[in-house]
């Protein structure tokens, strides 16, 4: 026969659940947020376009494809280490924010590879010709499929967000 927990047991249970999801309570909400309007706050927006354009500069020696590619290497890139680092420490909560980072990077990316044909987008240079994501499908014959790729990133962004819910119960 099964003995019937306690108040006490119970009470337990539920704090330490609570204490074990708290991070996806606060973060899934966030990543809702990002993938539904797929905007950021500013100053993660200016910190994301720093590592964006210091791709560009360290991919530079690589040829012109790795160095307009460097961008989006570096802006999903930076975060995907900061989520490896935190799994490999224990740290849940830190990758949970690294992966609501990195999520929040492909759905910005996904916006920007799908304007490669129109060329729409603002960008720091105000010169559309130095669009990447314009660059790089256009150098491998891929333009007409802007919005393929870009319905790929959004996907890996959502996959991101939802493994946000999955890692206190396997990090551990």
């Amino acid at each position: 026969m099964r003995a019937v927990p306690t108040i006490h047991q119970l009470r337990e249970t539920l704090r330490s659940t609570l204490r074990d999801h708290a991070g996806t309570l606060v973060l899934l909400p966030l990543a809702v947020y990002f993938a539904w309007t797929k905007e950021a706050f500013f100053w993660l927006d200016a910190i994301n376009l720093l590592i964006h354009e210091a791709g560009h500069t360290f991919m530079r020696p690589f040829g012109r494809f790795i160095m307009f590619a460097g961008g989006t290497i570096f802006q999903i890139g930076v975060p995907l280490i900061f989520v490896w680092s935190a799994v490999r420490f224990g740290n849940a909560f830190g990758a949970q924010v690294s992966l609501l980072w990195t999520g929040q990077n492909c759905i910005h990316v996904s916006v920007y590879a799908g304007d490669a044909q129109t060329r729409h987008l603002p960008l720091i240079t105000n010169d559309p010709m130095t669009h990447d994501w314009w660059n790089m499908l256009r150098m491998v014959d891929l333009l007409p499929y802007d919005g393929i790729v870009a319905g790929l990133f959004y996907t890996f962004g959502l996959v991101c967000f939802a493994v946000i819910a999955w890692v206190p119960t396997r990090l551990w």
